[in-house]
């Protein structure tokens, strides 16, 4: 699956619709996930969340 920065996700079991921060995930130390994907949503209580997802957690809407 390709994601690009913009795209909205859900993860495939369900939840908050998420927009595609970052793909491939790069940790701090420059390190390159490729099957990682940074999300970022907010929540019921419009608090913006973020997280690392697997490529294979996530769909595109």
């Amino acid at each position: 699956m390709d994601f690009k920065i913009g795209d909205v996700v859900r993860l495939k079991s369900g939840g908050y619709e998420m927009t595609v921060a970052q793909y491939p995930f790069k940790t701090m130390d420059g390190v390159e996930h490729p099957e990682k994907v940074e999300c970022k949503w907010f929540n019921g209580d419009h608090h913006l969340k973020h997280e690392v997802f697997h490529i294979n957690e996530i769909e595109k809407l």
